[in-house]
């Protein structure tokens, strides 16, 4: 009864995406920043997200993620202060990236919307290129790219029609490809398209 709920709520809130964003093609030259989103759900995920953003290290773009802990417990947590709730203990291979922002489990609300105003805040940044890193089709990070996700090239992983995407890139059959594939194709597709 209550995931009939939940996807009551969630449906109601994904028709008022706003699907009218401008939007246009940039060339790879164009492009020096961007800002993906990218879902934690299991400790393989932490690895990807190093993939990630060892990826954009290699291009030499500026970069910043804000990935978001879509199930309990995937990271460690300690209490700092006695009455104050407890941090994430962020694993060793990501400290290097400061860029990469952690939102964990607790902070999303029952239906899986973010609380308080850290992705408006992510996303005040305007970045050349955003990317959805979303395989699943994970509902808050859906919610968070189309709701204020706004630059002129939106990357996403899936056709769904209610994202406002620019460019999305399937594998054959329609089939995800795995993320380091699918930023390499993006970026392959970024440094062919003439702009005038």
């Amino acid at each position: 009864m209550i995931n009939w709920i939940k996807e009551y709520y969630r449906k109601k809130l994904s028709r008022d995406f706003n699907r009218k964003k401008d939007s246009k093609f940039l060339n790879i030259k164009d492009i020096s920043s961007v800002g993906f989103l990218f879902d934690i759900n299991s400790t393989e995920s932490v690895e990807k997200l190093q993939q990630v953003c060892a990826f954009f290290g290699k291009k030499k773009l500026e970069f910043r993620g804000l990935a978001i802990e879509t199930a309990k417990n995937v990271f460690e947590r300690e209490v700092v202060e006695k009455g104050s709730a407890p941090k994430i203990v962020v694993p060793q291979e990501l400290e290097q990236y400061k860029s990469i922002e952690i939102i964990p489990y607790e902070e999303l609300s029952w239906i899986g919307v973010v609380k308080g105003k850290v992705a408006e805040e992510f996303f005040a940044s305007k970045y050349d290129m955003a990317i959805n890193l979303n395989p699943d089709g994970n509902f808050t990070l859906d919610h968070l790219f189309a709701t204020y996700a706004d630059s002129p090239v939106r990357a996403g992983m899936s056709n769904v029609r209610t994202m406002p995407y620019t460019i999305v890139l399937e594998g054959a059959g329609r089939e995800i490809l795995p993320v380091e594939e699918y930023l390499e194709q993006i970026f392959h597709y970024l440094d062919i398209i003439k702009t005038n």
